[in-house]
């Protein structure tokens, strides 16, 4: 009988690589349905000058006018039942409560900075 090393080897090596891919694959979860991005970005904060000016609010006739130079208003967070911005005037048109709630009207200037003004009523 003649025994060829390289034709051994050759049969033999196929043999074992399939067996070891075999056994990775088995290691390796079924089916991997999740998945969490842990990563972290993150840019340097810089610090900018608010542009407006004389922010206030004052009590009118059933409103309250905001005033500002150089900004637009807008009110934040959760705003009470029939309470409205139109320009720079607070309205409301909902019935008289028995507790006060706050409103927060912020003024953004033309380079997006923003202020808040924290404005507690009772309507």
């Amino acid at each position: 009988m003649h025994f060829n090393l390289r034709g051994a080897l050759g049969i033999g090596i196929p043999v074992l690589l399939g067996g070891a891919v075999a056994l990775g694959a088995a290691a390796l979860p079924a089916r991997a349905t999740t998945w969490q991005d842990t990563a972290l970005s993150a840019f340097p904060v810089q610090s900018s000058t608010f542009g407006g000016a004389h922010l206030g609010a004052a009590n009118g006739t059933d409103v309250i006018g905001l005033t500002g130079t150089g900004v637009t208003w807008s009110l934040h967070g959760t705003v009470p039942t029939g309470v409205s911005l139109s320009g720079a005037t607070i309205s409301a048109s909902a019935s008289a409560a028995t507790s006060t709630t706050e409103i927060v009207a912020d003024a953004t200037d033309s380079a997006g900075n923003a202020e808040a003004l924290e404005i507690p009523v009772a309507i």
